[in-house]
């Protein structure tokens, strides 16, 4: 089962089941992922009260929870998370409507000097199941067809190496189990959500990893299928249920289709908050890797899609402690690659937080000088996190690690060198019209941005040219390039911006080829999925008109 879904009944042949009678009744469905069954009957991990402010602890609050059959560790009186498992959570903030009821309560007890009632705690928890569940499911429906099963092993392996190695989704070993249920009689026990995460994986999988004509149907079915799940999805959010909606981030960013995927990471952001993995991991009991990382994942996703949509990130700021827990996942993979996956994805989320912090910047409604002198310590503290990083693996640099690793610090080195572009390139649209004060906050890199700029274009073309020469091409397909898609589109013109200003200069030939470079790295990399020939098509013009420009001294 994945993600603790223990105890799911399902109808025979069906994915949504109706359940028993018991669920029935309280108008739930067993075969939806239920967070809080076992709380509601007063069996659960843990209650965790933590202190953001350092007040005294709420040892009123503990003295009713007590008597819930809980492991409690009490901290403070800021806000409370309520664990099953190690595995489920809930976050339930202080100043909320049922824990305020629950704190008077206390405190009136207090005052008198009698014993607060258990039905305190139990209220909390009931109250906060009935607000988090929207209590309506899908209908029992026929059980989807499946593509061949070594078709939808290999789909599984490929996402496992080309996705799930670069953003720890899912435990690998738990989707491999899935699957062998899904291909056998064992299938029915298998609730409506573990469908949904096995269809999910499959059909990113089969984009990632070519597969024969004949099964591509089949493989694109399962995908509308997950779809039709989601309803059942978000009704009763969990551990489970945010995983499924990071994997339909996941589909959109690997069609192109980042619109819609930057409104899948919103969501995915408020349900983790909502489970309360924003927690940083020592103010919490939660066990699993998956925990541990669906948050950073959350975050990150979040920031890149806000950085190619030029849209308001889901949060106002990221702690930077979190750069330091991906390093609790664990790795089945050879230990001696270099580095390993811990630096990597600390790597991955800091770069992250650095488009959050972009994005957030330009949304502000602060003054022109402001923003400037925002830019600067940015592009500053961005050159100091690119130096800190080990020289193998650090930008402007040959990427010298394990060559299974190549991909991913690749991946680190084009998200660097798109921000570093980004910067710039809106330095150079607010010093353009700058007076005054906003003159002042000028630093000396902000004075060279159009060179700065032009350079992290001309960079980001570079790496792909390198990783075309190392590989050999049987593997080429990762996230880590198909996510790419739209910075290749903003370095390609940003060249072409170059060549047009300043036709004549021996750097526009080399431009020229970078960006024919460019579009053929284009021309490979974006998605079948994307419909007509509009894009390739305007490429190809503006390379025609570069070539004129640099060649024939013609503008048009």
């Amino acid at each position: 089962m994945l993600a603790g879904l223990e105890d799911v009944n399902t109808h025979h042949g069906d994915v949504r089941a109706s359940g028993d009678s018991e669920a029935a009744s309280s108008g739930r469905t067993a075969g939806s992922f239920q967070l809080f069954d076992s709380l509601t009957n007063g069996h659960f991990g843990s209650i965790t009260s933590r202190d953001l402010a350092g007040e005294e602890l709420m040892d009123d609050l503990s003295n009713s929870m007590t008597k819930c059959d809980a492991d409690i560790q009490v901290l403070g009186p800021a806000e409370l998370l309520v664990t099953q498992n190690g595995k489920q959570s809930v976050h339930i903030g202080i100043n909320s409507s049922g824990a305020t009821v629950a704190s008077c309560v206390d405190d009136a007890s207090k005052a008198q000097a009698t014993v607060a009632q258990p039905s305190t705690a139990d209220f909390l928890i009931e109250l906060n199941h009935y607000s988090n569940d929207a209590g309506v499911y899908s209908p029992p429906a026929p059980l989807c067809q499946l593509p061949a099963r070594q078709i939808a092993f290999e789909c599984v392996e490929g996402y496992c190496r080309k996705v799930n190695t670069y953003y720890p989704i899912i435990d690998q070993e738990k989707i491999r189990q899935s699957l062998n249920m899904m291909y056998s009689e064992a299938r029915n026990q298998l609730g409506a959500l573990d469908h949904c995460l096995c269809y999910l994986v499959i059909s990113i999988g089969s984009l990632m990893n070519p597969i024969p004509t004949e099964h591509a149907k089949t493989t694109a079915d399962l995908y509308r299928e997950a779809w039709s799940l989601l309803q059942d999805c978000i009704s009763s959010p969990g551990e489970l249920s945010l995983q499924i909606v990071l994997l339909h981030v996941v589909h959109y960013m690997a069609v192109a289709k980042a619109g819609i995927a930057w409104t899948y990471s919103g969501l995915a952001v408020r349900m983790a908050q909502g489970l309360g993995l924003d927690r940083l991991p020592s103010q919490t009991s939660l066990t699993s890797s998956e925990s541990k990382n669906l948050w950073w994942i959350a975050l990150s996703f979040d920031a890149t899609l806000s950085m190619s949509q030029g849209r308001p990130p889901a949060v106002a700021k990221i702690d930077l402690s979190f750069s330091k827990t991906p390093g609790d996942l664990e790795t089945t993979e050879n230990g001696s690659l270099l580095p390993n996956f811990s630096y990597i994805y600390s790597w991955i989320f800091q770069i992250h937080t650095f488009q959050n912090r972009f994005c957030n910047m330009i949304q502000g409604s602060e003054s022109r000088a402001w923003k400037l002198s925002q830019i600067a310590k940015l592009d500053c503290d961005l050159i100091q996190w690119k130096d800190s990083l080990p020289v193998e693996c650090r930008p402007d640099n040959l990427i010298l690690v394990s060559p299974e690793r190549y991909a991913h610090i690749l991946c680190i080195h084009l998200e660097y060198f798109n921000m570093l572009r980004s910067i710039h390139w809106l330095a150079m649209k607010l010093a353009s019209s700058a007076t005054g004060e906003a003159q002042t906050v000028m630093s000396g890199r902000l004075k060279a941005s159009e060179a700065i700029c032009l350079e992290a274009a001309r960079s980001l073309i570079k790496a792909l040219n390198e990783h075309n020469n190392a590989s050999d091409g049987s593997d080429w397909k990762t996230c880590a390039i198909v996510f790419q898609v739209n910075n290749y589109m903003a370095a390609i013109a940003t060249l072409y911006w170059s060549i047009s200003i300043k036709p004549k200069s021996l750097s526009a030939r080399a431009d020229l080829e970078l960006l024919r470079a460019g579009t053929i790295h284009l021309q490979r990399d974006t998605p079948n999925t994307v419909p007509g020939p509009g894009i390739h098509s305007m490429i190809d013009n503006l390379v025609i008109k570069a070539n004129d420009l640099v060649w024939k001294g013609k503008s048009h």
